[in-house]
């Protein structure tokens, strides 16, 4: 089963992306790993607790529907 925290930051970066990318494929992986990164950035100056796995789930999550719009 998969943590409900990593299902919610694999559907922000889903979101990123489905935002982004008709405006820029650059802007959205921009925007994708900056947001990701900073959202830990933002845990580990004492608002959350940093994971290194919520990041990779947003970036994973807009990765897929990156490559999803890519393709198709």
């Amino acid at each position: 089963m998969i943590p409900t925290d990593k299902l919610l930051h694999f559907l922000v970066g889903i979101a990123i992306v489905a935002f982004l990318y008709p405006i820029s494929i650059v802007a959205s992986i921009i925007a994708l790993i900056a947001i990701a990164a900073g959202k830990e950035v933002w845990d580990f100056n004492g608002n959350g607790t940093p994971e290194v796995m919520d990041a990779i789930a947003t970036i994973l999550g807009g990765m897929i529907l990156l490559g999803w719009f890519i393709i198709f």
